[in-house]
């Protein structure tokens, strides 16, 4: 029994000793140096190895550099009994160096420093400062059971293209961004509480990378503002969102953000004052003003805007889903519309316009009813006039009916007006908003004369030619039959 004693007393003293050695030693730190390089490499390159690494009773020290100057260096004490934790960071990361986390990759140069105290198993609290993206940013969090607890940054004058850089992404904006957060139980999704600041007072577009990977071609000031305040409760972010830009301004009040899928209901107000502006989007030039008030709600795979707008002298009323428009305008003057579009004024009307579009496919159709028009004065009214002396511009359009079929920029239109004396109607018209121009042939009856029409060409000065044979012919006959009834008259008088 004795003997068997002695045996187990040794076998533990031998134990806890080779357990010493490899923890606790310089020899057993070299035995374990090659498994922890193996670890790091899952974060950081090829190009980092582990300079230092000691493990002693109550403290560590753990330092890897990199041949491109990057160093990461993490020392302090800790209880290997009661995991108590008191340790100082410092990570300096160059510009040739990069971080992986989560298939996020992080590249330089910047630096990280702070301090990690508490408990491992029970509660950590790590603050720290940086000047990443030449920033001055601190911050501070704290892990309960090695879960996020709490979370509070505050990061001032964050270059916004320095940051696109540091997180790999082009750097499409350049400006400065303030950034604050204090967050609360964010361990537990049904409580957290906290708030969320953004200000970027003022940033530029970078016209040049837009042009290549987007194809927009921006011009003039590309400067652009942004606000976000976020109140987090919950499972979800309630935020007021302002952004602000020469080509407009957006405005959303009441943004609901749910955090689980980062789904978005939304309210929305876009002021557009000039849509001329826009031009890099339309690829024409427009008139005027627009501002457009509704609704925004996404989801993964699916985004829904309704749009309203008091617009064209009338009201519209528009949906936007999963690329598909649909809408209506009431009470719309054609005249509103061609003056934004810029094109001259031919005609007079009040009414109603159904549309709809696919922005994939390019392709969608328009409809419309408009009531009580008027022609105006326009080329093809005087060359009316001039051939069968009737004045185009006196007639009321009782009603007129429009549809047309969309291929990108390219409109096939039917139309049909009518007033009391006169009928004008077309089929297939051909209109190309990319290159302005329209081949019409127009069918007129006017006072039972019939005559075609054709319009074509420039759709600002079209080519119009009127077939007169018919007419002149009429116009001859009528001549003769009032000179021969005036001649005998003359006989018998």
């Amino acid at each position: 029994m004795k003997k068997f004693v002695i045996a187990f007393i040794l076998f533990v003293v031998i134990v806890i000793a080779g357990m010493y050695g490899v923890l606790f030693t310089d020899f057993g730190n070299n035995l374990l140096k090659p498994k922890v390089q193996s670890k790091i490499h899952k974060y950081l390159s090829e190009d980092f190895s582990l300079d230092t690494f000691k493990l002693r009773p109550s403290s560590f020290a753990v330092i890897m550099k990199s041949r491109s100057g990057s160093e990461i260096n993490i020392k302090g004490l800790f209880g290997i009994f009661s995991n108590n934790i008191n340790a100082h960071y410092y990570i300096r990361l160059s510009k040739n160096d990069s971080i992986h986390i989560k298939k996020q990759t992080i590249k330089g140069p910047f630096w990280v420093k702070g301090k990690i105290i508490g408990n491992v198993k029970s509660k950590l609290n790590i603050d720290g400062k940086s000047n990443i993206a030449n920033s001055k940013t601190e911050y501070a969090f704290t892990l309960k059971k090695m879960s996020f607890a709490s979370f509070s940054l505050n990061a001032v004058n964050v270059h916004i293209s320095k940051l696109l850089e540091t997180v790999n992404r082009p750097a499409y904006v350049e400006g400065i961004a303030n950034i604050k957060s204090d967050l609360d139980d964010i361990s537990d999704d049904d409580d957290i509480s906290g708030i969320v600041f953004v200000n970027v007072p003022k940033a530029v577009l970078n016209k040049v990378l837009i042009k290549k990977d987007f194809g927009f071609e921006l011009q003039g000031s590309s400067e652009i503002g942004l606000e976000l305040n976020s109140n987090i409760k919950g499972k979800k972010a309630y935020s007021k969102i302002k952004v602000s830009s020469i080509y407009g301004s957006l405005l959303c009040k009441n943004a609901v953000i749910k955090l689980k899928n980062m789904s978005l209901k939304s309210d929305y107000v876009l002021d557009i004052p000039n849509l001329d502006k826009l031009y890099f989007l339309t690829k024409r030039h427009l008139k005027g003003s627009v501002v457009l008030n509704g609704s925004i709600k996404y989801k993964k795979d699916s985004a829904e805007i309704t749009a309203h707008s008091n617009i064209w002298g009338g009201k519209l009323d528009a949906v936007f889903k999963n690329g598909q428009i649909r809408g209506k305008a009431n009470g719309i003057d054609i005249v509103g519309l061609t003056d934004m579009l810029m094109y001259k004024r031919f005609f007079s009307s009040k009414g109603s316009l159904e549309f709809n579009y696919n922005i994939f496919s390019k392709k969608g159709a328009a409809s419309g009813t408009f009531l009580n028009g008027h022609i105006l004065p326009n080329r093809m009214v005087l060359l009316v006039k001039s051939v069968a002396g009737f004045d185009l511009t006196k007639e009321i359009y009782k009603k007129t009916t429009i549809n047309s079929k969309i291929d990108n920029k390219k409109v096939v239109l039917n139309f049909d007006m009518a007033s009391r004396l006169t009928n004008l109607s077309t089929k297939g018209a051909r209109l190309n908003f990319e290159t302005d121009k329209v081949d019409a042939l127009v069918s007129a009856t006017i006072k039972k004369n019939t005559m075609k029409i054709t319009i074509k060409g420039d759709m600002n000065k079209p080519k119009i030619g009127i077939d007169i044979k018919k007419t002149i012919k009429k116009n001859i006959e009528k001549k003769v039959k009032k000179e021969i009834k005036g001649l005998i008259k003359g006989i018998f008088k």
